[in-house]
C-alpha cells in the first residue's frame, strides 16, 4: 500500500526571497545550456 504526505512550509519573507532566488537561478542555467546544448547540435 501506498501512502502520501502533504507537508506544508511556512516560510518567512527572507526565506521566501531565497527560495524565489534560487529558482531564478535555476531557470536562467537551464535555459542557458539547452540553448548552448541546442546551438552545439546545429
Amino acid at each position: 500500500m501506498l501512502r502520501a504526505y502533504k507537508v506544508e512550509i511556512k516560510p518567512t519573507l527572507e526565506q521566501k526571497m531565497k527560495i524565489n532566488q534560487s529558482i531564478g537561478i535555476c531557470r536562467y542555467l537551464y535555459n542557458f545550456y539547452l540553448a548552448k546544448n541546442k546551438e552545439l547540435y546545429q
